[in-house]
């Protein structure tokens, strides 16, 4: 779905309500583009994968998001990346998962809203997070699992406001100047 259409116009926003699941399951992919000389906002309201929408398979292919304001409920996908671009991007519900394999990024400041929110990925793949991680009144906790594998947690801006991050990974990075200010 892409609402610029590539002549640099100002993007659409796209509103998704429903579940989305796939037909083909090993196959399905999903791509939102709203990118453009000012960027559109995404809203999924529904879960992304996990099979549930009646006589569906689970996606399993890639879901890749460019927007502005991104607001996601949970995603669940099989074997593919999980890659989300926005100016900021709010976790609002508890599951964001590659089940198989498939690497997790968060491209933007995010905001976790949901509690216990888990970041899971499989197959040794990578969690990004390349701008600020902030719970949004400081009860929040967050779950970032790569260990799957010996996979990377990657965590190149600040962690603030949450009651608790818990990282289980083959390999932690910290971008150098990232606090991570944690707890009541």
């Amino acid at each position: 779905i892409d609402t610029e259409v590539g002549n640099n116009s100002a993007g659409g926003a796209i509103a998704i309500g429903g579940n989305i699941d796939g037909a083909n399951g090993n196959s399905d992919e999903l791509s939102c583009n709203t990118d453009g000389t000012s960027d559109g906002d995404l809203t999924f309201s529904g879960i992304y994968g996990g099979n549930n929408v009646a006589g569906s398979a689970a996606l399993t292919g890639d879901l890749t998001i460019v927007a502005g304001q991104v607001d996601l409920n949970d995603v669940l996908v099989d074997s593919g990346v999980i890659s989300v671009s926005g100016s900021n991007i709010d976790l609002n519900s508890t599951t964001y998962t590659t089940t198989t394999s498939g690497a997790i990024t968060f491209s933007g400041n995010v905001d976790v809203l949901s509690t216990p929110t888990v970041v899971t990925t499989a197959g040794g793949s990578t969690a990004t997070f390349t701008g600020t991680v902030t719970g949004a009144v400081g009860t929040e906790t967050l779950t970032i699992d790569s260990s799957d594998t010996n996979g990377t947690t990657d965590l190149q801006g600040a962690v603030s406001n949450l009651s608790s991050l818990i990282i289980n990974a083959g390999t932690f990075t910290q971008a150098a100047a990232a606090s991570l200010t944690v707890g009541p």
